[in-house]
This record gives structure tokens, C-alpha cells and sequence, in this order.
């Protein structure tokens, strides 16, 4: 080959070289906008189930802890509160990692017995005698959804809130935020056990 030869065959292929480094960078560049706007809609669809989810779940936490709203809920309008958030939850698990399932799931599992009966609703793993107390609407019809645990107060209000803790953790971590070890809720003070209601003319008894 002549040296004429070599500069014809480089002035050809040259153009060729950067067309081809032009089509591969733009593919490259292309998937890599179609990837953040997948992972971009990905977020936005975990959040619309955040946030449709979450006063469920904060109600649920309030009620078991004892806090916050928990006296205007009833052990009937809680349990439906299960029901709402499985029904967010359940159909979009697909978008969330197995950290994020299992914490859900550990957390109700903590809260309800389930599959108590034929078209038995679940369970509240509460003692019903920390709810029907002096200040707070309670019918007896209510005391079958109750389920005393087999746990003492303790270790009851502790495993709930570490459990909520953690799903609420995964939840960030899903919407992209960063340093969630950092978010570290204090377990809400126990309060005494209130004293349940008595009739006129007697004496209650001490907590």
C-alpha cells in the first residue's frame, strides 16, 4: 500500500469513526435520560402511595400508642383503618423493595391477629381495659375486637414503635432520601394506666 493509498483509506474511514463515536454516545446519552425519567416517575408514583398511605398508618400508630388522636378513633374505625392501608399498600408493592414490604408487614402483624375466623374481621393486639377508661367513648360490643397480647405494656409500646421507626425509614430511603439512620423518634412517654370508669358514690381504684 502506497502512502497515497494510506491517506485515501484515513480520509475515509476518519468520518466514519466519528459518526460511529457520535451514534454510540448518543444511544448512551439517550438511555441515560430514559433511565433517571423512569427512576424520576418511579418516585413520583412512590409518593402518591406515601402520601395516601400515611395518615393510615399514623392513626394506626396513634391509637396503639395511646397518643396524639387516639381517643377519636374507635377499635371498629382502626380496624378499617387496616383495611384502607392494605388496600394502598397491597396493589403497589411492586414498586417497593423487599425492606420496604417486610417492614410493613412486621408492623401489622404486631398490631392485628388475622385469619381469627371465617369472615372474622382482625383482632386488635390491645387489652381492651386500656381503652374502656373514664374520658374516652366505649361500647361493649367493642370488647371482642380486643386481643390481649402476651407481652408486657413495656415491650408492647416498645416493639410498635421500633417497627413504625423502621417502615417509615424504608419509606425514605424508597423516595431517595438520604441519612434516614439520622431520624431517630424518642418512644412517646408510657402514661399511667388511666383508671377505667366508675359510678357515682364509689371510690376508683389506684392506678
Amino acid at each position: 500500500m502506497t502512502v497515497e493509498e494510506g491517506k485515501l483509506i484515513a480520509e475515509v474511514l476518519t468520518p466514519i469513526a466519528v459518526l460511529l463515536l457520535g451514534i454510540l454516545v448518543h444511544r448512551m446519552t439517550s438511555r441515560l435520560e430514559s433511565r433517571q425519567t423512569l427512576n424520576q416517575k418511579l418516585v413520583e408514583a412512590r409518593l402518591d402511595v406515601f402520601s395516601r398511605l400515611s395518615p393510615a398508618v399514623n392513626q394506626t400508630y396513634c391509637y396503639f400508642m395511646r397518643i396524639g388522636v387516639w381517643k377519636d378513633l374507635s377499635p371498629a374505625a382502626v380496624i378499617k383503618l387496616k383495611r384502607d392501608a392494605d388496600g394502598i399498600m397491597f396493589p403497589f408493592f411492586p414498586l417497593f423493595n423487599e425492606t420496604t414490604y417486610r417492614a410493613y408487614a412486621d408492623l401489622y402483624e404486631l398490631l392485628f391477629r388475622t385469619y381469627s375466623g371465617k369472615g372474622q374481621d382482625a383482632r386488635l393486639l390491645l387489652d381492651a381495659s386500656d381503652y374502656n377508661v373514664e374520658g374516652v367513648h366505649w361500647e361493649e360490643e367493642w370488647e371482642p375486637l380486643f386481643e390481649k397480647p402476651q407481652v408486657t405494656e413495656e415491650k408492647r409500646r416498645r416493639d410498635v414503635h421500633d417497627r413504625y421507626v423502621a417502615l417509615m425509614r424504608a419509606f425514605a430511603t424508597q423516595l431517595g432520601i438520604e441519612s434516614t439512620d439520622q431520624w431517630a423518634p424518642t418512644l412517646p412517654s408510657a402514661r399511667s394506666r388511666p383508671m377505667k370508669a366508675v359510678s357515682l358514690g364509689t371510690t376508683a381504684p389506684t392506678a
